[in-house]
Formats: structure tokens, C-alpha cells, sequence
């Protein structure tokens, strides 16, 4: 029969839509049918979005979706436990989002619903999670399905080119070839700086990079000492971002914590000092601080591993920047790139060796300001942070570069060292793209060994498998294959 929303709805559930298995809310494209009355006939319409669920109703506001622009989209909230009788769903634009609470409608008790669902297939190992094409994929042998893989991997390396190259012509007409060259550092430094974010922080990086761009960066580092660069740099950035602690009393902190603290407070006053011909500069820097408070209060942290915390990322972004100067971050891959032979493992270890901490920092031992401190030291940029940026910003950048210079043996250089990178970490969506190309045959599994093949999954996920315009009965992809 017709279920019925908190708001008096007469609702059809015509298709819960697709699991997302990235930020956002939890179903996509899914499809309702929404009632004026019990006769069929006086049928309202017929709706398609996302559909948000959790336990509790209130966890809509407690999670802020009420200020998500990307929950705009959700066309009906589902809820187990009605724990805020009466109050609506709203969206970041004031809109009544319809809203469904399960628990009347559950045929038998919770305990027993448990028993009979195994959670730890979903989404991947569900036989429904396999694709229209899984059949044809399952029948070739590991050449070809490797052969095939590279072929989309290469895809959605060469879409993430062309679409840097875009950035280029603009910096290259440039005459002025110091322009030109300080436009370049603050695009790659931009791009990374968005790329240390996660999901809901890539804004928030990026305008932390236009608040501070790279010439303000270099600039605050040249008129440093080179003993107090690292430390001068991590405490600008870490006020800017609002996330410099402002504690009453000192009581409260543990003994590294009051010494950090200080330490910060320290290294922004001796920046200060070093003002005698910079005056304007440095008290731009202030104003910018002044301004970084409301930065502060735009950070996300839900649904987010501690070791991805943001001030993390940006300590670590403050050893990348000075492990690169004098010349920066542009200027230094170019010369890895140049100076390395045409074999990737020198040129890989090369680049990561460009994130590499100068010197042990209280956020290898802390998640969060006078929280527990950690057992062992947590790099600040992980291994697998390094290879996505690597993938998603230094490579496919130089290699647009290339393609614009008619530089072939550059060109060359990066499409080796690109099939080369390792695996990263297997995260949702790999998995869930193992199981509906391949489904639970793990020896083929075995065939996803490097980034390369990795990115094939992301970009056939992407570009077919979320599309709503076709059904997987009707997917392009079938055709490809």
C-alpha cells in the first residue's frame, strides 16, 4: 500500500535509487511518487533526488544538512525513531524536505530484522550490487580485462589533463616571465592545498589558499630565518584557518599542549618583529588573521578519520612548502622531472620525498587541540594522501604542460611514472567496483594492482554507473566493452 509522511503525504516509493558510496547524502536518483489522495487517479507527481536516512530524526540538524548545499537535492528524509515530534526537515534554502519515519511500518521487531540482514555485505557483496556488464567483464581473459582497465584508467587521466590545460594558456601568453612563473606556483600550490581537502574542506582549503597565496607564502619565508621558517609558516597558517587554540586559562591544557600553545603565540610575535621593512605586509597578515576566525567556524569534521583532520593537512602543507623553496613547489617537480632519468621509481621516490616532515611536530601525536595523545608518531600526510595528489593534481598538470609544449620526452617521462604508481588503500567505491564488474572472483580481483587500474574504476563509477539519465540496462558502457 501507499506509506504516508510525518507531513500527512500519501507516498509510492518507486525506487530507492543508487547507495552512494562518497560524501553526500546516502541514496541517489531515487524515484517518488508522491499522492494528493487514496484514488490513484489524483496523482500529484513523480519526483527523482537523494534520499537521507538515519536512527534519529533530529540528526538531520545535528549533522547539519539544514546548511549542506548538497542536500538540496534530498526529496524525502527517512528516519527509524521519531525523537523531535513536529519539527521539520529544512534545507540550506529554507525548503520543507518530506520526511518518513520507519519503525510503525516494520513488519516484525528490530532483533529479529537484525538476524536476517548480514550488514557486512552491503553495498559490496549484495548479489544485486553487479552490473549489467559483469557477465561480459567475467568472461575475459586477465589480458584483456587488464588491457581494459589501463584503457579507462588512461581516460580519466587524459579528462584530468585536458582539463588543467585549460589553466595554462592564460599564465603562458604572459610576457612577463616572472609573472608567468609566480602564476604557475599558485596554481599547483592552489590545486594541492584543495586536494588536502576532504569532501566537505576542499572549499575551505582553496580559500585559505586565495587568502594566502603563494607569493604571500614565499614572501613571509624569504624575511624568516631559515631555523624559524617551518615554525613561522605552520603558525600563520594554523591562525588563518581560525584554528589557533584561545584558551582562558592555561589550567585546562596538558603540559604539551601549554608549550605548543606558546610556542605559537611565540612564533607570531617574532614574525611580527621582523615587520621593520614590511610594515604593510605584516599588517596585512594580521587583518587576514582577523578574518580567518570566520574560516575557522567553516570546518567539517563529520564523517571524517581523525588523521584526515584539517589543521593536519595544513601543517603538513607547511613542510611541503618549505621542503620546496627557493624556488617552489612548481619549480621543484619540474626540476625532479628534468633531472631524473626516464625511470619512475627514482622520480616517485623523488616526489614523495617532497612531503617528507623536517622535524617531529605536536600533530604527529594529536588528533585534535589537547586531545589524547597518540602512542606512536601519525604522519601528517600519509602515503596515500602523497599518491592522490601525485594522480589527481602533479601529474596530469605536468603532463598538460607537456602537451602544450610539444614536450615529448616530459610527456613520456609522466605517462611512465602514472602506469607505475602503486595501489593505493581499497575505499568504497574500488570495492563496491570490484564486486559489479567482477563480482566476488577475488583471483581477478588480484588484476587491480596499481593506481592506474584503480582510477579505471573510479572514472567507469562516475561517468556510468551514477549517471540518472540511463538505466544499467541501457548504460554506454556495455557498448564499450
Amino acid at each position: 500500500g501507499l506509506l504516508e509522511t510525518a507531513e500527512g503525504q500519501k507516498l509510492e516509493i518507486l525506487s530507492p535509487g543508487r547507495w552512494n558510496l562518497e560524501g553526500g547524502p546516502d541514496f541517489q536518483f531515487g524515484k517518488l511518487k508522491f499522492w494528493s489522495d487514496k484514488d490513484k487517479a489524483l496523482c500529484e507527481k513523480i519526483i527523482v533526488g537523494d534520499i537521507e536516512a538515519h536512527v534519529l530524526a533530529s540528526s538531520w540538524k545535528t549533522h547539519g544538512h539544514n546548511k549542506d548545499k548538497a542536500y538540496d537535492r534530498v526529496i524525502l528524509h527517512v528516519f527509524l525513531y521519531r525523537n523531535n515530534p513536529g519539527e521539520p526537515a529544512l534545507n540550506s534554502s529554507g525548503l520543507e524536505v518530506p520526511q518518513l519515519e520507519l519503525l510503525p511500518l516494520l513488519s516484525l521487531p528490530l532483533p529479529d530484522l537484525r538476524k536476517q540482514i548480514r550488514q557486512y555485505e552491503y553495498p559490496f557483496k549484495n548479489p544485486g550490487s553487479r552490473g549489467k556488464c559483469y557477465e561480459i567483464l567475467h568472461s575475459l581473459s586477465s589480458e584483456k580485462l587488464a588491457a581494459l582497465l589501463d584503457h579507462f584508467g588512461d581516460i580519466r587521466f587524459i579528462d584530468k589533463s585536458a582539463e588543467f590545460s585549460h589553466l595554462f594558456p592564460n599564465i603562458e601568453r604572459d610576457g612577463n616571465s616572472q609573472n608567468a612563473a609566480q602564476a604557475r606556483e599558485q596554481l599547483v600550490y592552489k590545486l594541492i592545498m584543495e586536494a588536502m581537502g576532504i569532501r566537505n574542506n576542499r572549499l575551505q582549503f582553496t580559500r585559505l589558499a586565495s587568502l594566502f597565496d603563494e607569493v604571500k607564502v614565499r614572501k613571509l619565508l624569504n624575511s624568516q630565518p631559515s631555523s624559524k621558517r617551518l615554525n613561522v609558516l605552520e603558525s600563520t597558517l594554523v591562525n588563518l584557518a581560525g584554528f589557533l587554540p584561545n584558551w582562558t586559562t592555561m589550567s585546562e591544557l596538558d603540559r604539551d599542549s601549554k608549550l605548543y600553545l606558546a610556542r605559537l603565540q611565540r612564533d607570531i610575535s617574532a614574525r611580527d618583529k621582523n615587520a621593520k621593512n614590511e610594515a604593510a605586509f605584516y599588517k596585512s597578515i594580521a587583518e587576514m588573521e582577523a578574518a580567518g576566525e570566520h574560516l575557522g567556524k567553516e570546518w567539517q569534521f563529520r564523517g571524517m578519520r581523525p588523521a584526515n583532520y584539517p589543521v593536519r593537512r595544513i601543517v603538513g602543507m607547511s613542510h611541503l612548502l618549505v621542503n620546496c623553496l627557493p624556488a617552489g613547489i612548481f619549480a621543484a617537480v619540474q626540476k625532479i622531472l628534468e633531472e631524473n632519468d626516464a625511470f619512475p621509481a627514482p622520480v616517485l621516490a623523488a616526489l614523495i620525498k617532497m612531503f617528507k616532515e623536517r622535524s617531529p611536530s605536536y600533530w604527529n601525536y594529536r588528533y585534535t587541540f589537547n586531545g589524547k595523545k597518540l602512542p606512536g608518531s601519525v604522519a601528517l600526510v600519509g602515503k596515500d594522501k602523497m599518491l592522490v595528489i601525485l594522480i589527481n593534481v602533479i601529474l596530469p598538470l605536468y603532463f598538460a604542460q607537456a602537451w602544450l609544449n610539444w614536450d615529448i620526452t616530459l610527456g613520456r617521462k609522466i605517462y611512465l611514472l602514472w602506469c607505475r604508481i602503486p595501489n593505493q588503500a581499497i575505499h568504497n567505491v574500488h570495492r563496491y567496483m570490484q564486486t559489479r564488474l567482477l563480482g566476488n572472483a577475488h583471483e581477478k580481483w588480484k588484476i587491480i594492482h596499481s593506481s592506474r587500474r584503480q582510477q579505471a574504476l573510479i572514472h567507469i563509477y562516475q561517468s556510468y554507473c551514477q549517471s540518472a539519465e540511463k538505466s544499467c540496462q541501457d548504460c554506454e558502457f556495455l557498448l564499450r566493452i
